[in-house]
C-alpha cells in the first residue's frame, strides 16, 4: 500500500481511493510498518502516492515479530549479496542474481506462510468487528490468514481474497499454490488479476472467482491538451519495469533489440536517431539479455530504478514503449501492470511474448486498445513483419511531426481505469454479497 514504491502497491491504493471517492465506502488499511528513513534501505517512498492516502481512514501498522523480521532481514541480505555478484559480468550476474533470487522468493513464500501465522496472530488480535467487508491480497500470505481468522469469528463478514500476483512464478510449484488455495477456501469470493491466473488460485469448487485486472489512475495522466505531446529529441524506445530471468523469458529484450538493429541495418531507421532506454530494478537481467545481441550500433542505456514521477516523464519522452511477458501452457495471462500505465500514457506500444502458446492476453489487450503490436514466439516471423511495418510508420511520423501517436480505442482503455474497475468491484462483487454500502 501507499506510500511504498512498488507496482504492487498501486492496485489497492487506487481501488481503495475510488471506492472512497465514488462509492462512499470507508476504507481502512491493515499493513506492516515500513521504515522509509534509509534511502538505501529495503523500502522506498513513492511521493506520487502520498496524496492518495488522504482518501483512507485509519492505517493500522503491524510491527512484525522478531522471527518474521529476522527472516525478512536474512532474505534482504541474501538479495544484496546476489546483487553484489553483478561484478562477475552482465550475463553471469543475471543468472546468479535473478535465477537464485526467484528460487529464494519461492522458498520465501513457503516460509512466509508459516511465519505469517505469527504476524497474522497479531493482526487477528485487533478488533475488526466494525467492518462489513475484508479484502486480503497476496503476496505476502499473512493478510489471507488474518482474514480467515476473522471469517471464522464472524461468518457474516464478507471476505474477498485477492491474488494480484501468482503465489509462485514457478509453474512446478503447484503444492505451494494449493496451500494458499486451502487458506482462502472460506472466502466469499476470490479475485484474480488476469484470466490466466484463475487456475493457479486453486479455488474450492463453487467458489466465485472474479477477474479484476490492474489498471491506471486518470489523475496520473499528463496535463496536456488532448492529443498533444511535446516534440521528442530522439526516436527513443523505452522499457520501464521489471524483467525476469526464467528459462521461458530470457529473449524478450533481445527480440526487440534485434528487430531495431535489423531495421537500422536495412536503412529503415537511422541509428543516429535511435536510442533504447531501460528503467527498472532488473538491471542485471537487462544487461544479460542485451549482451546476447551482437553488433548493436545505437545507444542502449540502463537508468536503473527511478522514482515513479520520473518514470512517467520518461514514458512521455518516448516514441515507443516496450514490454515483455510470456504465455506458456503452465502459466497464461501474464500481463505486467506497466502495460496499463503505457496505455494511459497514449504512447505506441511494442510487446514481446515468449512461450509456446499464441493468442496471449497481453496481445488481446494491446490489439483491443489499438495501441501497437505484440510479437509472440509461435508466430515470430509474421509478427516481426508487422512490427517492422509498425515501427517504420512511427519513425516516419516522428521525422515529419516530431512525435508519435496511435489511433487508440479510448473507450476500451478507459474501461480499465481504476474508477471503472472500482465501480465493477462494487457493482458486481461487493453489493451482491452485502446488499448494501459497506465499510471495508
Amino acid at each position: 500500500m501507499a506510500p511504498l514504491q512498488s507496482v504492487a502497491a498501486l492496485r489497492w491504493t487506487k481501488l481503495g481511493k475510488y471506492l472512497a471517492l465514488d462509492h462512499d465506502v470507508e476504507v481502512d488499511v491493515l499493513t506492516t510498518y515500513k521504515d522509509f528513513s534509509d534511502p538505501a534501505g529495503r523500502y522506498r517512498r513513492d511521493d506520487t502516492l502520498l496524496a492518495d492516502m488522504e482518501h483512507f481512514g485509519t492505517f493500522h501498522l503491524l510491527r512484525p515479530p522478531v522471527a518474521v523480521r529476522a527472516f525478512a532481514g536474512a532474505r534482504s541480505w541474501m538479495a544484496r549479496l546476489l546483487r553484489a555478484r553483478e561484478d562477475d559480468g552482465p550475463v553471469q550476474a543475471a543468472v546468479t542474481y535473478k535465477g537464485a533470487f526467484e528460487d529464494l522468493k519461492s522458498f520465501g513464500r513457503r516460509v512466509d506462510l508459516a511465519l505469517g501465522r505469527l504476524l497474522a496472530a497479531r493482526g487477528s488480535a485487533m478488533d475488526l468487528s466494525s467492518y462489513d467487508v475484508i479484502v486480503s491480497t497476496c503476496g505476502p500470505g499473512w493478510p489471507h490468514l488474518v482474514a480467515r481468522a476473522e471469517k471464522r469469528r464472524r461468518p457474516d463478514v464478507v471476505w474477498l481474497a485477492d491474488f494480484r500476483d501468482p503465489v509462485s512464478r514457478n509453474p512446478a510449484d503447484r503444492r505451494l499454490c494449493k496451500a494458499y488455495g486451502e487458506v482462502v477456501a472460506s472466502a466469499d469470493a476470490a479475485l484474480a488479476v488476469s484470466q490466466g491466473l484463475v487456475p493457479l488460485i486453486f479455488a474450492r469448487p463453487g467458489q466465485p472467482v472474479h477477474v479484476l485486472t490492474n489498471g491506471f489512475d486518470p489523475a496520473d495522466r499528463p496535463r496536456r491538451p488532448e492529443g498533444a505531446r511535446r516534440p521528442l529529441d530522439r526516436f527513443r524506445v523505452s522499457y520501464t519495469g521489471t524483467l525476469y530471468h526464467f528459462p521461458w523469458e530470457t529473449e524478450n529484450i533481445a527480440t526487440v533489440l534485434r528487430l531495431l538493429q535489423a531495421m537500422v541495418d536495412d536503412g529503415e531507421v537511422d541509428g543516429d536517431h535511435l536510442e533504447f532506454v531501460y528503467a527498472g530494478a532488473s538491471s542485471a537481467v537487462f544487461r544479460c539479455q542485451a549482451a546476447t545481441v551482437e553488433g548493436v550500433s545505437f545507444p542502449v542505456r540502463d537508468l536503473g530504478l527511478l522514482p515513479r514521477h520520473e518514470v512517467l516523464d520518461l514514458q512521455q519522452a518516448s516514441a515507443l514503449l516496450a514490454f515483455s511477458t510470456w504465455n506458456t501452457s503452465a502459466q497464461q495471462g501474464v500481463i505486467t501492470g506497466k502495460l496499463w500505465e503505457y496505455l494511459m500514457a497514449g504512447v505506441p506500444v511494442l510487446g514481446a511474448c515468449t512461450g509456446e502458446l499464441s493468442g496471449s492476453e497481453a496481445r488481446r489487450v494491446v490489439e483491443s486498445a489499438r495501441a501497437g503490436v505484440v510479437m509472440e514466439a509461435p508466430t515470430a516471423a509474421a509478427d516481426a513483419v508487422r512490427a517492422r511495418r509498425f515501427v517504420t510508420g512511427l519513425y516516419r511520423q516522428w521525422l515529419e511531426e516530431g512525435t508519435t501517436s496511435v489511433d487508440g480505442d479510448a473507450a476500451y482503455v478507459d474501461s480499465h481505469s481504476y474508477p471503472a474497475l472500482a465501480a465493477r468491484l462494487m457493482d458486481e462483487v461487493i453489493l451482491p454479497l452485502t446488499g448494501s454500502r459497506s465499510r471495508s
